[in-house]
C-alpha cells in the first residue's frame, strides 16, 4: 500500500501568494474608479476659499446677515471700501463675489464653482462663520471655517 502525500507548507504557502496575486490584479481593474477631475476640483475648491477666507479677513464691516443669524448670501464693505456681496449666480452652482449688480472681475474675485451649499453665520461684529459644500451630490467636500475681520477698528 502507498502513503498518500501531503502538501508541504512551502507548496501552500506559494499557492496562497499566487491567489492573493490574482485577487489583487482583478481587484485593481473592477474597482470603481474616481473621476480623473476630483483633485483638479478639491484644488480649486481650496483656492476659492482661501481667496474668500482673506477677503473676509481683510473687510472692515459686515453687512448681511444681521449677527446671530445666518444666510446664504454675505455681504461686506472690504478693504478699499466697496460693498461686495457673495451670492449664487442663478441657475448654477455657482457662488460668485458682485459690485452692485455686476461680478467682480480680476484677482480679488470670489468664484466658487460646483458649489452645492453656501451659509453664512454673523457671530458677532468682528466673526463669521463661512460653510461652503462643494462638489456633486454624491461626492462633496465641506468646509468650514470661522474667520475674523482684522480691520473692524478702521470702519467708518
Amino acid at each position: 500500500m502507498r502513503q498518500r502525500r501531503a502538501y508541504t507548507l512551502l507548496e501552500l504557502l506559494f499557492v496562497s501568494l499566487m491567489l492573493l496575486l490574482v485577487f489583487s490584479m482583478a481587484y485593481t481593474l473592477l474597482r470603481p474608479r474616481l473621476p480623473e477631475e476630483r483633485p483638479f476640483l478639491d484644488q480649486r475648491a481650496l483656492l476659492a476659499f482661501a481667496t474668500l477666507q482673506k477677503r473676509l479677513g481683510e473687510s472692515i464691516q459686515i453687512l448681511a446677515p444681521a449677527r446671530g443669524r445666518t444666510a446664504a448670501t454675505i455681504e461686506f464693505v472690504d478693504i478699499h471700501d466697496k460693498t461686495v456681496r457673495l451670492q449664487q449666480v442663478p441657475e448654477k452652482h455657482e457662488w460668485a463675489s458682485f459690485q452692485g449688480d455686476q461680478p467682480e472681475d480680476g484677482p480679488e474675485a470670489i468664484r466658487l464653482t460646483d458649489c452645492q451649499r453656501a451659509s453664512f453665520t454673523a457671530l458677532s461684529p468682528s466673526l463669521v462663520m463661512a460653510v461652503l459644500t462643494v462638489g456633486k451630490k454624491e461626492d462633496s467636500r465641506t468646509f468650514m471655517a470661522s474667520i475674523r475681520l482684522r480691520n473692524v477698528a478702521m470702519a467708518r
